[in-house]
């Protein structure tokens, strides 16, 4: 009677491969999303200085809910 399923060798190599791809997947949906205002977290720096934030008025606190509550209402009101 033949064995089935795959060898352990071989089942080794596809978990490798599989967790290397799925990793990669992750990363890609992490920047596909920074490129909205409304999911930003390591770009924010980035919508900020492209929006012209923070603003004179800002008092820097309220950390980094306030500052992505600017970035989305600035976007907004340019028309975004």
């Amino acid at each position: 009677m033949a064995k089935k399923g795959a060898a352990p060798v071989q089942r080794k190599v596809w978990r490798a491969f599989a967790a290397w791809k799925a990793g990669h997947l992750g990363l890609d949906w992490t920047a596909a999303t920074q490129a909205f205002p409304s999911a930003t977290t390591y770009t924010l720096p980035d919508w900020e200085r492209e929006l012209g934030l923070p603003g004179t008025c800002a008092t820097g606190e309220g950390g980094l809910p306030v500052r992505q509550a600017a970035v989305r209402a600035k976007f907004a009101s340019l028309g975004g």
